[in-house]
């Protein structure tokens, strides 16, 4: 999806919420800032914390044999050094990723044996051991279970409070709402950016999804259930 007249700054140690039906464009900013995709016009900066993704959907093959804690590791390459061996430092945060997404019993697994839940705590992990200032994840609760979804919950918050901005690629307009401390409305291009308070309306979000009608807060404003299939 193109994007057009995207203009924003988004802050360390805030949280941003991005909004859209799918082919609004969300995947195609996390790519843009990760550096996959080149702005015709404009640019991106991701600061010198750099930026780490996860993507909403990541196809592996089954010949492809990738443990977790290879998965993990991979979050510690740097530009230029991929075929080195990793140092003390990068060995300790990797360890402290496994950790602390409850996966370190799962470390010789290889990733196509996990269930989907597992499967996104590896990918969060390597995230975690990027140690980046800039955060992006896809549509992260998508499939995983409860336990999944509150362990991304208090990632995001630890995130958070160690200084690093946050954006989350959702169609979950309550917590958008509610979660974040500002919230990116796209629909090819930004809608609206600000506090939830601002953007969250009846206006912007009729805007952003085109006029469906679904609940924010017992009021019926917009309705994303056309919006769940596909790239966003």
């Amino acid at each position: 999806m193109a994007l057009a007249d995207v203009d924003l700054e988004v802050p360390y140690g805030a949280t941003v919420a991005v909004l859209g039906p799918n082919g609004s464009g969300k995947s195609t900013l996390f790519a843009s800032a990760v550096g996959l995709l080149r702005p015709i016009a404009g640019s991106i900066g991701v600061g010198e914390r750099g930026v780490a993704w996860l993507p909403q959907h990541l196809d592996l093959s089954p010949a492809l044999p990738l443990t977790v804690s290879d998965v993990v590791q991979m979050g510690r390459w740097r530009k230029g050094r991929w075929l080195r061996r990793l140092g003390r430092e990068d060995r300790r945060r990797v360890e402290e990723a496994l950790e602390a997404l409850s996966i370190a019993d799962l470390a010789d697994r290889q990733l196509t044996e996990l269930s989907g839940g597992q499967r996104q705590r590896a990918l969060l992990a390597q995230v975690m051991a990027q140690d980046a200032g800039l955060v992006l994840l896809d549509e992260p609760l998508s499939g995983v279970d409860h336990p999944t979804a509150e362990v991304i919950a208090g990632l995001i918050a630890r995130w958070r409070e160690q200084g690093r901005a946050v954006m989350v690629a959702t169609h979950d307009l309550h917590s958008a709402a509610h979660d974040y401390d500002l919230v990116l409305a796209l629909n090819g291009r930004a809608v609206a950016f600000g506090e939830p308070a601002a953007v969250c309306t009846e206006p912007v979000m009729r805007d952003t999804f085109s006029g469906h009608l679904a609940r924010l807060d017992g009021e019926d404003i917009v309705d994303t259930s056309h919006h769940h299939h596909g790239a966003g």
